[in-house]
């Protein structure tokens, strides 16, 4: 026999279980929060584009700043109107003309040596020198000076670290023990005739009895 407090209790039962339904189904077609999911999801590969973004742009600066500092330090080497100074001393040419470099005379090497204008492969075969601060001892570089109208390859070699190691851009760069790759550039040039030379050959092509 079914007593009063017996039917309250199934309603009270029934009027439950239809709210937790009800509540489950506003749950399900609830759109709260639709955008806050994907947002999270993407939002670490975003910050992945951010970051490659900046670590390119700092990149391509050193690039432009490598290139220009040898340029200007270089450029009466070129023509020829300075000798050829010890390693060290050129370093420090360069990094003048290379302002927001840290450690620049440390981690950049240079070399200069003849060329066949016949035989490009033989020089580009030749590997290139650079630093690395996992060795104490710093890299053998050649610096020939060259004869006049001989054809001459500068190349310098510049160890650069990554900001971060965590984007993918620094990732695919192909780094040393020390977290470093290498950034070279290279410049060819022709010894043009010094000063002295050319006096002393004006003056032997002078006339006599001029």
């Amino acid at each position: 026999m079914t007593t009063p407090h017996d039917h309250t209790t199934a309603t009270a039962t029934h009027r439950r279980g239809a709210y937790r339904l009800g509540a489950w189904r506003r749950f399900c077609h609830a759109q709260d929060g639709a955008v806050t999911i994907p947002a999270l999801l993407f939002l670490p590969a975003f910050f992945m584009i951010m970051i490659a973004s900046v670590e390119l742009g700092v990149l391509m600066m050193k690039r432009t700043l490598i290139e220009h500092g040898v340029d200007i330090a270089t450029r009466a080497l070129r023509t020829g109107s300075q000798s050829l100074p010890d390693h060290d001393a050129l370093k420090a040419a360069v990094c003048a003309n290379m302002p927001f470099m840290n450690d620049c005379e440390r981690d950049l090497t240079i070399e200069i040596f003849r060329i066949d204008p016949d035989n490009w492969e033989a020089a580009l075969a030749n590997p290139v020198k650079c630093t690395d601060r996992t060795v104490e001892d710093a890299p053998d570089v050649t610096l020939e000076t060259g004869a006049i109208n001989e054809m001459m390859m500068l190349r310098a070699c510049l160890k650069v670290t990554p900001m971060t190691s965590v984007d993918p851009l620094a990732r695919a760069l192909a780094t040393d023990a020390a977290g470093q790759f290498r950034m070279v550039t290279t410049t060819v040039f022709v010894n043009e005739p010094k000063a002295s030379s050319a006096t002393a050959s004006s003056s032997s092509s002078t006339p006599a009895g001029s």
